[in-house]
Protein backbone atom coordinates (compact mmCIF):
# COMPACT_ATOMS: atom_id res chain seq x y z
CA UNK A 1 0.00 0.00 0.00
CA UNK A 2 2.91 2.32 0.73
CA UNK A 3 3.96 1.94 -2.91
CA UNK A 4 0.61 3.04 -4.37
CA UNK A 5 0.71 6.45 -6.15
CA UNK A 6 -1.49 9.22 -4.72
CA UNK A 7 -3.03 9.67 -8.15
CA UNK A 8 -2.77 7.86 -11.45
CA UNK A 9 0.50 8.84 -13.10
CA UNK A 10 1.79 10.67 -10.02
CA UNK A 11 5.30 10.07 -8.64
CA UNK A 12 4.11 10.76 -5.09
CA UNK A 13 3.09 7.79 -2.96
CA UNK A 14 0.31 7.56 -0.37
CA UNK A 15 1.20 9.39 2.83
CA UNK A 16 1.81 7.40 6.06
CA UNK A 17 -1.45 8.67 7.55
CA UNK A 18 -3.46 7.70 4.45
CA UNK A 19 -1.87 4.26 4.55
CA UNK A 20 -2.84 3.96 8.22
CA UNK A 21 -6.42 5.02 7.42
CA UNK A 22 -6.82 2.28 4.80
CA UNK A 23 -5.13 -0.33 7.01
CA UNK A 24 -7.45 0.49 9.92
CA UNK A 25 -10.48 0.17 7.60
CA UNK A 26 -9.24 -3.25 6.49
CA UNK A 27 -8.72 -4.28 10.14
CA UNK A 28 -12.35 -3.37 10.85
CA UNK A 29 -13.47 -5.32 7.78
CA UNK A 30 -11.64 -8.50 8.81
CA UNK A 31 -12.84 -8.15 12.41
CA UNK A 32 -16.41 -7.88 11.09
CA UNK A 33 -15.96 -11.08 9.03
CA UNK A 34 -14.49 -12.89 12.03
CA UNK A 35 -17.27 -11.77 14.42
CA UNK A 36 -19.92 -13.18 12.07
CA UNK A 37 -18.02 -16.44 11.58
CA UNK A 38 -17.43 -15.82 7.89
CA UNK A 39 -13.69 -16.43 8.25
CA UNK A 40 -11.83 -18.69 10.67
CA UNK A 41 -8.76 -17.98 12.67
CA UNK A 42 -7.29 -14.73 13.84
CA UNK A 43 -8.03 -11.74 11.55
CA UNK A 44 -5.13 -10.30 9.58
CA UNK A 45 -3.20 -7.48 11.26
CA UNK A 46 -1.02 -5.19 9.15
CA UNK A 47 2.15 -3.41 10.14
CA UNK A 48 1.20 0.28 9.98
CA UNK A 49 3.39 3.39 9.71
CA UNK A 50 3.93 5.23 12.95
CA UNK A 51 1.77 8.27 13.67
CA UNK A 52 5.04 10.12 14.23
CA UNK A 53 5.57 10.05 10.47
CA UNK A 54 2.54 12.27 9.93
CA UNK A 55 3.39 15.83 8.80
CA UNK A 56 2.53 18.66 11.17
CA UNK A 57 -0.89 20.20 10.47
CA UNK A 58 -0.73 23.50 8.56
CA UNK A 59 -3.25 26.29 8.95
CA UNK A 60 -3.89 29.22 6.64
CA UNK A 61 -1.94 32.41 7.30
CA UNK A 62 -4.01 35.45 8.29
CA UNK A 63 -5.62 36.94 5.19
CA UNK A 64 -4.96 33.99 2.85
CA UNK A 65 -8.52 32.70 2.85
CA UNK A 66 -9.79 36.27 2.40
CA UNK A 67 -7.71 36.59 -0.78
CA UNK A 68 -9.51 33.59 -2.26
CA UNK A 69 -12.89 34.95 -1.17
CA UNK A 70 -12.16 38.35 -2.73
CA UNK A 71 -11.07 36.74 -5.99
CA UNK A 72 -14.24 34.66 -6.29
CA UNK A 73 -16.45 37.65 -5.42
CA UNK A 74 -14.65 39.76 -8.02
CA UNK A 75 -15.11 37.12 -10.72
CA UNK A 76 -18.76 36.72 -9.77
CA UNK A 77 -19.50 40.46 -10.00
CA UNK A 78 -17.72 40.66 -13.35
CA UNK A 79 -19.62 37.65 -14.70
CA UNK A 80 -22.95 39.23 -13.73
CA UNK A 81 -22.35 41.99 -16.31
CA UNK A 82 -21.78 39.54 -19.17
CA UNK A 83 -24.61 38.31 -21.40
CA UNK A 84 -25.43 34.63 -21.00
CA UNK A 85 -24.26 32.18 -23.66
CA UNK A 86 -26.77 30.05 -25.52
CA UNK A 87 -26.97 26.30 -24.98
CA UNK A 88 -25.11 26.45 -21.66
CA UNK A 89 -26.62 24.53 -18.75
CA UNK A 90 -25.20 27.01 -16.25
CA UNK A 91 -24.14 30.63 -16.62
CA UNK A 92 -20.68 31.86 -15.73
CA UNK A 93 -22.13 33.93 -12.88
CA UNK A 94 -24.03 30.98 -11.40
CA UNK A 95 -20.88 28.89 -11.73
CA UNK A 96 -18.86 31.38 -9.67
CA UNK A 97 -21.75 31.65 -7.21
CA UNK A 98 -21.37 27.93 -6.55
CA UNK A 99 -17.63 28.44 -6.09
CA UNK A 100 -18.35 31.10 -3.48
CA UNK A 101 -20.99 28.97 -1.74
CA UNK A 102 -18.64 26.02 -1.40
CA UNK A 103 -15.70 28.15 -0.29
CA UNK A 104 -17.73 29.96 2.38
CA UNK A 105 -19.04 26.67 3.83
CA UNK A 106 -15.51 25.27 3.93
CA UNK A 107 -13.84 28.38 5.33
CA UNK A 108 -16.36 29.27 8.02
CA UNK A 109 -17.84 25.91 9.04
CA UNK A 110 -15.04 23.53 8.11
CA UNK A 111 -17.16 20.96 6.30
CA UNK A 112 -15.27 18.33 4.33
CA UNK A 113 -15.42 18.32 0.51
CA UNK A 114 -17.87 15.41 0.33
CA UNK A 115 -20.08 17.06 2.95
CA UNK A 116 -20.16 20.30 0.96
CA UNK A 117 -20.78 18.56 -2.37
CA UNK A 118 -23.71 16.58 -0.87
CA UNK A 119 -25.16 19.48 1.17
CA UNK A 120 -28.86 20.06 0.61
CA UNK A 121 -30.75 23.28 1.29
CA UNK A 122 -33.19 21.55 3.62
CA UNK A 123 -30.23 20.65 5.85
CA UNK A 124 -29.30 24.31 6.35
CA UNK A 125 -31.28 25.40 9.41
CA UNK A 126 -31.00 29.17 9.71
CA UNK A 127 -33.51 29.23 12.58
CA UNK A 128 -31.22 27.26 14.90
CA UNK A 129 -28.04 28.33 13.10
CA UNK A 130 -26.82 24.83 12.25
CA UNK A 131 -25.92 22.76 9.21
CA UNK A 132 -27.13 19.17 9.46
CA UNK A 133 -24.80 16.44 8.12
CA UNK A 134 -26.68 13.17 7.47
CA UNK A 135 -25.01 9.92 8.47
CA UNK A 136 -25.56 8.67 4.94
CA UNK A 137 -26.46 10.25 1.59
CA UNK A 138 -27.16 8.20 -1.55
CA UNK A 139 -29.32 10.20 -3.94
CA UNK A 140 -29.82 10.88 -7.63
CA UNK A 141 -27.44 13.72 -8.47
CA UNK A 142 -29.00 14.60 -11.82
CA UNK A 143 -26.88 14.95 -14.97
CA UNK A 144 -23.13 15.62 -15.18
CA UNK A 145 -21.31 17.83 -17.72
CA UNK A 146 -21.74 15.20 -20.42
CA UNK A 147 -25.41 14.69 -19.71
CA UNK A 148 -24.90 11.36 -17.99
CA UNK A 149 -26.83 10.52 -14.79
CA UNK A 150 -24.86 10.10 -11.56
CA UNK A 151 -25.46 9.60 -7.85
CA UNK A 152 -24.22 11.64 -4.91
CA UNK A 153 -22.93 9.41 -2.13
CA UNK A 154 -21.54 10.60 1.20
CA UNK A 155 -21.18 8.85 4.55
CA UNK A 156 -20.24 10.83 7.64
CA UNK A 157 -17.08 9.62 9.35
CA UNK A 158 -18.99 8.80 12.51
CA UNK A 159 -21.71 6.96 10.61
CA UNK A 160 -24.41 8.99 12.35
CA UNK A 161 -26.23 12.27 11.82
CA UNK A 162 -24.17 15.29 12.89
CA UNK A 163 -24.52 19.04 12.93
CA UNK A 164 -22.20 22.05 12.90
CA UNK A 165 -22.96 25.58 14.11
CA UNK A 166 -22.96 28.35 11.51
CA UNK A 167 -20.89 31.40 12.53
CA UNK A 168 -22.57 34.79 12.14
CA UNK A 169 -20.70 35.99 8.98
CA UNK A 170 -21.56 32.76 7.17
CA UNK A 171 -25.15 32.84 8.50
CA UNK A 172 -25.59 36.30 6.97
CA UNK A 173 -24.19 35.06 3.65
CA UNK A 174 -26.40 31.97 3.59
CA UNK A 175 -29.52 33.94 4.49
CA UNK A 176 -28.96 36.49 1.72
CA UNK A 177 -27.99 33.85 -0.82
CA UNK A 178 -31.04 31.66 -0.15
CA UNK A 179 -33.38 34.65 -0.21
CA UNK A 180 -31.98 35.82 -3.55
CA UNK A 181 -32.17 32.36 -5.11
CA UNK A 182 -35.65 31.67 -3.76
CA UNK A 183 -34.79 27.99 -3.37
CA UNK A 184 -36.01 26.04 -0.34
CA UNK A 185 -34.87 22.51 -1.19
CA UNK A 186 -32.47 20.58 -3.39
CA UNK A 187 -28.68 20.62 -3.67
CA UNK A 188 -27.10 23.76 -2.25
CA UNK A 189 -24.44 23.66 -4.96
CA UNK A 190 -26.75 23.17 -7.92
CA UNK A 191 -27.21 23.75 -11.61
CA UNK A 192 -30.34 25.59 -12.82
CA UNK A 193 -31.90 22.23 -13.80
CA UNK A 194 -31.56 21.01 -10.19
CA UNK A 195 -28.60 18.71 -10.79
CA UNK A 196 -25.81 18.69 -8.22
CA UNK A 197 -23.14 21.10 -9.47
CA UNK A 198 -20.26 18.66 -8.87
CA UNK A 199 -20.16 14.99 -9.77
CA UNK A 200 -17.44 14.23 -7.20
CA UNK A 201 -15.91 15.94 -4.13
CA UNK A 202 -12.61 16.01 -6.05
CA UNK A 203 -14.18 18.23 -8.72
CA UNK A 204 -15.03 20.77 -6.01
CA UNK A 205 -11.51 20.44 -4.59
CA UNK A 206 -10.08 21.33 -7.99
CA UNK A 207 -12.15 24.52 -7.95
CA UNK A 208 -10.60 25.55 -4.62
CA UNK A 209 -7.17 24.65 -5.95
CA UNK A 210 -7.47 26.88 -9.02
CA UNK A 211 -8.46 29.93 -6.99
CA UNK A 212 -5.72 29.32 -4.43
CA UNK A 213 -3.10 29.08 -7.18
CA UNK A 214 -4.41 32.27 -8.79
CA UNK A 215 -3.84 34.32 -5.62
CA UNK A 216 -0.55 32.62 -4.72
CA UNK A 217 -1.53 30.78 -1.53
CA UNK A 218 -1.77 27.21 -2.85
CA UNK A 219 0.33 24.82 -0.76
CA UNK A 220 0.35 27.08 2.30
CA UNK A 221 -2.23 24.70 3.78
CA UNK A 222 -4.21 21.80 2.35
CA UNK A 223 -6.75 23.11 -0.14
CA UNK A 224 -9.86 22.14 1.91
CA UNK A 225 -8.51 20.45 5.04
CA UNK A 226 -6.56 23.65 5.81
CA UNK A 227 -9.84 25.31 6.84
CA UNK A 228 -10.45 22.60 9.44
CA UNK A 229 -6.91 22.99 10.80
CA UNK A 230 -7.34 26.77 10.95
CA UNK A 231 -10.66 26.47 12.78
CA UNK A 232 -9.24 23.86 15.15
CA UNK A 233 -6.15 25.94 15.90
CA UNK A 234 -7.98 29.21 16.51
CA UNK A 235 -10.76 27.64 18.57
CA UNK A 236 -8.21 25.53 20.43
CA UNK A 237 -6.61 28.71 21.75
CA UNK A 238 -9.87 29.38 23.57
CA UNK A 239 -10.89 25.84 24.47
CA UNK A 240 -9.75 22.61 22.82
CA UNK A 241 -13.10 20.99 23.61
CA UNK A 242 -14.89 23.71 21.62
CA UNK A 243 -12.63 22.84 18.68
CA UNK A 244 -13.40 19.14 19.13
CA UNK A 245 -17.15 19.80 18.97
CA UNK A 246 -16.87 22.13 15.98
CA UNK A 247 -14.84 19.58 14.01
CA UNK A 248 -17.11 16.73 15.19
CA UNK A 249 -14.37 14.47 16.53
CA UNK A 250 -15.26 11.66 18.91
CA UNK A 251 -11.94 11.94 20.71
CA UNK A 252 -10.18 15.17 21.59
CA UNK A 253 -6.88 13.39 20.88
CA UNK A 254 -7.76 13.49 17.18
CA UNK A 255 -8.24 17.25 17.38
CA UNK A 256 -4.93 17.73 19.15
CA UNK A 257 -2.92 15.37 16.93
CA UNK A 258 -4.07 16.31 13.45
CA UNK A 259 -6.11 19.52 13.54
CA UNK A 260 -4.19 21.97 15.71
CA UNK A 261 -1.10 23.64 14.23
CA UNK A 262 1.78 24.91 16.33
CA UNK A 263 1.45 28.54 17.40
CA UNK A 264 4.94 29.63 18.54
CA UNK A 265 4.11 33.36 18.59
CA UNK A 266 1.11 32.82 20.83
CA UNK A 267 3.14 30.52 23.08
CA UNK A 268 5.81 33.23 23.39
CA UNK A 269 3.21 35.86 24.31
CA UNK A 270 1.64 33.54 26.86
CA UNK A 271 4.93 32.66 28.58
CA UNK A 272 5.89 36.34 28.66
CA UNK A 273 2.67 37.07 30.55
CA UNK A 274 3.36 34.20 32.96
CA UNK A 275 6.94 35.32 33.47
CA UNK A 276 5.82 38.85 34.33
CA UNK A 277 4.21 37.44 37.45
CA UNK A 278 7.43 35.90 38.77
CA UNK A 279 9.36 37.76 41.47
CA UNK A 280 12.46 39.45 40.09
CA UNK A 281 15.40 40.89 42.08
CA UNK A 282 15.29 44.61 41.35
CA UNK A 283 19.00 45.07 42.07
CA UNK A 284 20.20 41.97 40.16
CA UNK A 285 22.71 43.84 38.02
CA UNK A 286 24.17 45.84 40.91
CA UNK A 287 24.62 42.73 43.09
CA UNK A 288 26.18 40.91 40.17
CA UNK A 289 28.71 43.78 39.73
CA UNK A 290 29.64 43.58 43.42
CA UNK A 291 30.44 39.86 43.14
CA UNK A 292 32.68 40.50 40.16
CA UNK A 293 34.59 43.19 42.08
Amino acid sequence: MAMIPKRKGSSKMLSPMTTRKHAIALHQFFDHLSEHGWISGRPVKFDMPSTREAPAPRKWKPGSQDKVTQRIVGLLEKAKTKPGKKNRRISEAENYRNHLRGWMINTHIGLRLAEIQSLRIENIDLDTGHVMIPGSVDLDGGLDNKGNPFRVVCNSKSGRNERSPIPKPCWNFLKQDLEESGRTEGWYLARPDGSCAYKTPEALGKVFERHQKAVGVFGEAKRSHGARVTIGTEMGKENIYFAQQMLRHRDVKTTLASYVAETPDEVREAIDKVSEGFQKPEDFESRNDEKVM
